[in-house]
């Protein structure tokens, strides 16, 4: 991922190119730091099985299955959102799949990014630990 001094940030673009309903299900901080950009994710009652994370052409893709659970009775109130959603946001050319690790933690994805110059392409997917 290049640093973007002159010009508006991928993550920053990815907030306003890439928004719609889904972004509000999976709210995201981006930190940037010396070697790596970290991504921490809400993904509330989902189990790891439940989340793919795919690194294609530039864009990270975070796609999420919430499966609904029975309760006995009747709703007076029924806020939560079930079923398939996902958010995608844009890394740039020079991230790569090699350089990505993800981990879930009490409902929170945590992305750890590397910063590289390689060039080689790879369309992956992550691995949450």
């Amino acid at each position: 991922m290049r640093n973007y001094l002159n010009s508006i940030n991928p993550f920053i673009d990815s907030l306003f190119f890439d928004a719609k309903d889904d972004a509000r299900m999976m709210r995201t901080d981006i930190i940037e730091r010396e070697n790596e950009y970290v991504m921490n994710i809400e993904v509330p009652a989902v189990e790891k099985k439940d989340i793919k994370v795919s690194l294609n052409d530039s864009k990270l893709t975070i796609s999420v299955n919430r499966v609904e659970a029975e309760e006995e009775g009747s709703y007076l109130l029924k806020e939560r959102r079930y079923g398939t959603y996902s958010r995608t946001y844009y890394v740039g050319e020079d991230v790569k799949f090699k350089n990505i690790s993800a981990k879930l933690d009490n409902g929170v994805l945590t992305l750890t990014i590397q910063k590289t110059k390689e060039e080689e392409k790879e369309d992956q997917y992550v691995e949450i630990q």
